[in-house]
């Protein structure tokens, strides 16, 4: 029988995995109940969120994304990348929106933050990839090529060894040759 709130969120995890947002949502709920001292308040928050974005409640999944985001009251080096990771699924959401300024305006400090302490962080490099990807993705999506570029040719050291079989990886040399196909296209009608 479940009875703590770290139980629950395993719960809920396990939900989200099976694509069971509902029923994650309900795990979540229970384990807030649960959480009398606040120590899951925002891993809580993170999930609900997420599984309100996956359900396209943006409303709700914005709510719950501030709700962790203002948890950090005082953001130290402990909390940085909790805060970054926040403000990444805050562009996630607004991106899906086709917000992507205010995707933009979440994405670009988050990035800044993993830069700044997960550079030597091997094991980090993921969060810094994927806050590249994003951005690079977004900007894309917005046909700013000079920017899509810059910042998926910054992701590429982060890869590391196993970059060909990495799908970010391999989706970012996709692009990345499209954009180049298309700037070659551009220049050769110019000069016609």
């Amino acid at each position: 029988m479940n009875n703590l709130p770290q139980d629950y969120i395993n719960d809920a995890r396990n939900f989200q995995v099976a694509g069971q947002y509902d029923l994650a949502i309900n795990s979540l709920e229970y384990a807030q109940q649960l959480d009398v001292n606040n120590k899951y308040y925002s891993e809580i928050q993170k999930l609900l969120c997420f599984n309100y974005r996956k359900l396209g409640n943006f409303n709700m999944a914005l709510l719950y994304i501030n709700n962790a985001i203002n948890s950090f009251s005082n953001i130290d080096t402990e909390n940085q990348k909790e805060y970054a990771i926040c403000l990444m699924n805050k562009g996630v959401i607004y991106d899906e929106q086709s917000s992507f300024i205010k995707a933009l305006d979440c994405y670009l400090p988050a990035l800044n933050i993993f830069k700044a302490i997960c550079d030597n962080e091997t094991d980090s490099y993921g969060l810094i990839i994927n806050a590249l990807f994003n951005v690079g993705t977004l900007y894309y999506k917005i046909h700013d090529y000079k920017n899509a570029t810059k910042h998926f040719k910054a992701s590429i050291p982060y890869f590391g060894d196993c970059k060909e079989t990495d799908v970010r990886y391999l989706t970012i040399m996709k692009i990345l040759s499209e954009i180049d196909n298309n700037n070659n296209n551009y220049e050769s009608k110019e000069n016609i």
